[in-house]
């Protein structure tokens, strides 16, 4: 899918309905993004939220850390202009992620939550978000071992949030596979200082359409060089040990190169 469709999807009278009434609370968190929040945010001054929807995270956000100053994007113009009308103390742009207008290092925390899986081009816009961070980036994927899905022909979701959904209004479903992945991390640049993640297996949402029906939901919290000097690992919940090797060991590897 293209961005005129997607920001066409995202700006639908179901998704901004939804988003007007959730995602504004740390209650709603999934309990893998809840994971880093409080250590994270409580760390920085300036807070990136790629994918912002209607704003609701910047409440989320300013609960962990009430000083915290915070900028969301989003694709979705609908969504922004409901953003600056709810929180006009916060700064909110139109765009697409894969080209973000801040310098690098602009941020002291980036996140990304709700947004990589429903993008084919997830990798470029993970990209930018590293490039524009200064500290850490907290981003969330669906990841099966083997024979991830990267086209919204054969994995989407139905964006209807629990109304009817009107048959148009859909986003790509991405499910990583776990080499995808390694090889990603391992060839970020700049490199990887330190490398957290948490996550477990959970049934996908009744509104997608994929042949997967559970996917391991895992959240990544990403350091620059000099943030922390320690390389930190820990896996998604349930991972066997074998798989965690491999990501750690194609991390580590790519780190040398």
């Amino acid at each position: 899918m293209d961005n005129n469709q997607l920001s066409k999807a995202w700006s639908s009278e179901n998704a901004v309905k939804y988003y007007l009434e959730h995602r504004d609370s740390v209650n709603e968190l999934y309990k893998s993004e809840k994971h880093f929040m409080q250590t994270i945010l409580a760390k920085g001054k300036t807070v990136l939220d790629v994918g912002c929807a209607a704003g609701g995270f910047s409440k989320i956000v300013r609960q962990y850390n009430k000083n915290a100053e915070y900028t969301g994007v989003d694709i979705s113009s609908q969504m922004i202009a409901e953003a600056r009308k709810r929180f006009s103390d916060n700064k909110f742009y139109v765009c697409n992620g894969e080209n973000l207008d801040f310098s690098d290092n602009s941020f002291d925390v980036c996140i990304c939550f709700g947004v990589l899986h429903m993008t084919e081009r997830w990798k470029q816009l993970l990209a930018e978000a590293w490039r524009v961070c200064r500290g850490t980036l907290l981003f969330d994927l669906r990841i099966v071992e083997k024979e991830g899905i990267c086209d919204a022909n054969l994995s989407y979701q139905r964006i209807e949030f629990g109304m009817e959904w009107d048959g148009v209004s859909k986003a790509p479903y991405i499910v990583a596979d776990l080499d995808g992945v390694v090889d990603y991390l391992a060839k970020m640049r700049p490199k990887i200082g330190a490398l957290s993640s948490y996550g477990y297996w959970a049934p996908v949402s009744k509104m997608t359409v994929s042949k997967y029906k559970e996917v391991c939901m895992s959240v990544f919290c990403l350091s620059k060089p000099g943030v922390n000097n320690d390389f930190d690992w820990r896996l998604p919940l349930g991972v066997p040990e074998d798989i965690k090797q491999k990501i750690f060991l194609g991390v580590k590897n790519g780190d040398k190169k």
